[in-house]
């Protein structure tokens, strides 16, 4: 995954969640009706392309840093 174009629906309802606030793996999970595999996936890469990041790594909670959706190069 490397822009906006490359985003799934799951993670557009991720990016969506992150918006509002900070979320854990299993809350995602519980809000999206998706495995905690999956999310821990779509989560991983979203951290490689500095879209979200830890805000604390021994429970899981994520937060965005910043939303390929609004990045000029994807408009």
């Amino acid at each position: 995954m490397e822009s906006a174009a490359d985003l799934n629906d799951t993670d557009h309802a991720i990016i969506d969640l992150l918006s509002e606030g900070r979320e854990t793996t299993g809350s995602l999970s519980d809000k999206l009706d998706k495995s905690p595999n999956y999310i821990r996936d779509r989560l991983q890469l979203m951290r490689l392309n500095g879209w979200v990041r830890y805000y604390h790594e021994p429970t899981a909670l994520h937060e965005l840093v910043r939303d390929p959706r609004n990045d000029s190069d994807n408009k």
